[in-house]
Formats: structure tokens, C-alpha cells, sequence
């Protein structure tokens, strides 16, 4: 079964809004993608964006150390664009710096193994939900 198909399971069985369910999810995906984030500068992790119906290709600046003090950069509260999130909107997280793809891929002790970041973030979002599903019968 596919998470889509499961997202509108899960929807179907609690009568929450789709646009609530989706809003929430879009959240808890950035939210996860940042915290799994190895820090140095901080410069990775601030450069996670949040896109709807659109690919966000803007990253952090080079040279600044980002969240106050290096080694503790952290997201934004609620990244923007959130607010304007509806049911049936397409939501896109993206890293645009050159290294992301070698930190996701396991070039970092910090963010252990391949699919570290954004593969281990939707495999326990799935997993969130499948649980929720199995709770509502």
C-alpha cells in the first residue's frame, strides 16, 4: 500500500480535514529532516526548505555560523509556507547544498548510515501512521 493511500486511510478513519492532516505532516517531515541533521557551522541544517507546489533552490549563506552558536543551529519554528498549505498541495523538502546527497548517503558519523536524514524521516512518519491505522482498527 502506498503512503498516499495510507495518509487517506488514516483521514477517512479519524474525519480529520485533509489540509489539517497534510499541514501537520509537512511539519513533523521538516522538523525530522533538521533534527537528524549532522551540525558544524549549522549551514546544512538552516538550509532544509519547505516548498508548496513549488522545489525551494535557496540555501543558508556561506560563512556565517547560523542559530547564534556553531554547533547549534536549529529550523525555524514553522517554515514558510506552511499556513498556506491545502489538501492536494505537493510539498517538497529540499537541501540544495552540493554535500547533502554525500550526508544523506552516510559521509557523516553524525548522521549515521545511508538514508540518514530524509530516508529515516519518512520511514518513521510511515511508521507513525501505519501505528495510528492500526490503533483505529
Amino acid at each position: 500500500m502506498s503512503f498516499s493511500t495510507e495518509i487517506n486511510q488514516f483521514i477517512e478513519k479519524t474525519k480529520i480535514k485533509g489540509t489539517t492532516v497534510l499541514k501537520k505532516i509537512a511539519f513533523d517531515a521538516y522538523t525530522g529532516v533538521t533534527k537528524k541533521s549532522p551540525v558544524d557551522t549549522g549551514r546544512f541544517r538552516a538550509s532544509w526548505q519547505l516548498g508548496v507546489n513549488t522545489v525551494d533552490l535557496t540555501t543558508a549563506s556561506e560563512g556565517k555560523e547560523h542559530g547564534g552558536t556553531k554547533g547549534v543551529a536549529g529550523p525555524r519554528l514553522v517554515p514558510s509556507g506552511t499556513s498556506a498549505i491545502k489538501w492536494g498541495d505537493e510539498i517538497n523538502i529540499t537541501n540544495n547544498l552540493p554535500y547533502a546527497r554525500d550526508l544523506e548517503n552516510g559521509s557523516s558519523k553524525q548522521a549515521s548510515g545511508p538514508n540518514a536524514i530524509l530516508g529515516r524521516t519518512l520511514i518513521e512518519m510511515r511508521e507513525t501512521i501505519q501505528k495510528a491505522l492500526r490503533k483505529l482498527g
